[in-house]
């Protein structure tokens, strides 16, 4: 949860707590919350139960066709689950599954995708949390410098 402007809460991005608010106006009024998400999520939205009833896929395409949702938002708030990759979060896992950084981020980015579903399949969203929250423990395991900054 984030504070808006007036200091009421508003919801995250983090699946349920995010998806249930949308159409919603949970600040009182949509001015009140931050991020540019909550401005363009007035109309109707399935609830997070219509979605669970979905494919993965179908959700993902869902939230894709909602302005301001790429491929990292469409990951974390799909109820399904997702492996959230971007371009601070690629040099962990990089790091992880081939022992180094990559040469280029933004280029890595589907390469790293694709290798945590193959690794984990529907479990990628809880490793991705995982790894994410536990960078300093599994940095001294490994005798590796893992770091999302």
């Amino acid at each position: 949860m984030v504070k808006g402007r007036h200091g009421k809460y508003c919801p995250g991005l983090f699946h349920t707590a995010y998806i249930s608010s949308i159409g919603k106006p949970v600040c009182g009024d949509y001015n009140d919350c931050i991020g540019p998400r909550q401005a363009f999520s007035k109309g109707y939205f399935p609830s997070v139960e219509e979605l669970e009833e979905l494919k993965p896929e179908e959700v993902r395409e869902l939230l894709l066709g909602l302005p301001c949702i790429g491929d990292y938002s469409a990951d974390i708030i799909n109820p399904h689950g997702g492996f959230p990759i971007d371009v601070w979060s690629v040099d962990v896992f990089s790091m992880l599954f081939y022992g180094r950084e990559p040469k280029n981020a933004r280029d890595a980015v589907a390469k790293i995708k694709r290798a945590g579903i193959k690794r984990w399949g529907k479990w990628a969203w809880m490793a991705f949390y995982y790894v994410a929250q536990d960078l300093e423990n599994l940095s001294k395991k490994l005798g590796v410098k893992l770091r999302l900054e």
